[in-house]
């Protein structure tokens, strides 16, 4: 078997050297943790999708790698194609105007789904306050885990996988951490000068069979007269 790896956002062709059928793997990219004046919640996981897709040779099929937000900004979703057979949607950013994490990105299209993890919620209130942590990204496995509540002015812990890893929230007066990838949300910063942490980017995996690469070879080879 081959996989081809995609953890760039943004749109790329990729041309299938096969007719047939190939495994696709997405991540949803994780979000940004919150921006408020208090605590700020950490930023959703990305979701996971898998299934399989028909492909023909030589033809190019779309390949769309979500992107993580940055504070206050929500991950992009992962796509093949159209999107219509396999999807996985992005992470929600912490709350704006309040300490609430963000929802992880929900189940999305695919024969195995999976929903990402939610940000834990920033400490509120007077007075020196932490941020939570991000949801990490959900992958074949499972569920991306929660982040972790701030509570006054301890931070949250980010999530941990099964895709990548949320960022821990800041405390009173430190920056929430990134997330990792693929798909993890960024961590809630503290009130006295912190700024949220941004969410990691998406990934898709295209897996597909050799032998049929040779099978296709030997097919042409024969109709050549070879």
């Amino acid at each position: 078997m081959a996989t081809d790896i995609f953890d760039t956002p943004g749109t790329t062709p990729w041309v299938s050297p096969i007719t047939g059928t190939v495994r696709i793997r997405c991540w949803g990219a994780g979000a940004g943790g919150g921006v408020h004046s208090s605590g700020e919640g950490g930023g959703g996981g990305g979701s996971y999708a898998e299934g399989d897709l028909p492909v023909v040779e030589k033809q190019p099929y779309d390949v769309v790698v979500g992107a993580g937000g940055g504070p206050g900004i929500a991950g992009d979703d992962t796509y093949v194609d159209d999107g219509s057979i396999i999807y996985a949607p992005g992470g929600q950013h912490g709350q704006t105007g309040g300490s609430a994490g963000g929802f992880g990105g929900p189940e999305g299209l695919g024969e195995v789904v999976f929903n990402g993890g939610y940000g834990g919620n920033g400490a509120s209130g007077f007075g020196f306050r932490a941020g939570g942590g991000g949801g990490a990204g959900a992958g074949p496995t499972g569920s991306g885990s929660n982040g972790g509540n701030a509570a006054f002015d301890a931070p949250g812990a980010g999530g941990i996988g099964p895709g990548g890893n949320g960022g821990n929230g800041g405390g009173a007066a430190n920056n929430g951490q990134s997330g990792t990838a693929p798909g993890g949300g960024g961590g809630g910063g503290g009130n006295s000068g912190g700024n949220a942490g941004s969410g990691a980017a998406g990934r898709v995996e295209i897996e597909y069979s050799l032998s049929a690469i040779r099978a296709g070879t030997r097919s042409a080879l024969t109709r050549a007269g070879a």
